[in-house]
């Protein structure tokens, strides 16, 4: 089983394939973003205004446009964190028809404290 590993603004997108591959140049959005610039806690890294973010308290919906090969199987989404660098999966997409390519605008939504 080939993996492909994808990294989209602390966003990823893991596709578990035979002969398969996936267009990782698309940017995934959330239903959350900065209205300022923020700096993270205990760095000097500054996130931007208007950065798609996953909100740990509340639902975050992520919309991913992805465009796959023939014999992808399934999609994962992975997060990671800003703080601390860990990863966390968030959910998983099964491709409806491995035999041939396709696209489509994934979107998952989980609940609090599910991001890294």
């Amino acid at each position: 089983m080939k993996k492909i590993l994808m990294g989209l603004m602390g966003v990823a997108l893991l596709a578990s394939c035979g002969v398969g591959g996936v267009d990782n140049s698309r940017v995934p959005t959330t239903n959350w973003r900065l209205d300022r610039d923020v700096t993270v806690d205990g760095s000097n890294k500054v996130i931007k205004a208007g950065t798609y973010v996953v909100c740990d308290n509340t639902n975050t919906t992520v919309a991913l446009p992805v465009q796959w090969t023939a014999g992808t199987d399934l999609l994962t989404l992975y997060a990671k964190g800003e703080r601390d660098g860990a990863v966390k999966a968030l959910a998983s997409y099964t491709v409806p028809d491995r035999t041939v390519g396709g696209n489509s605008t994934v979107t998952f939504t989980f609940g609090p404290h599910m991001a890294p």
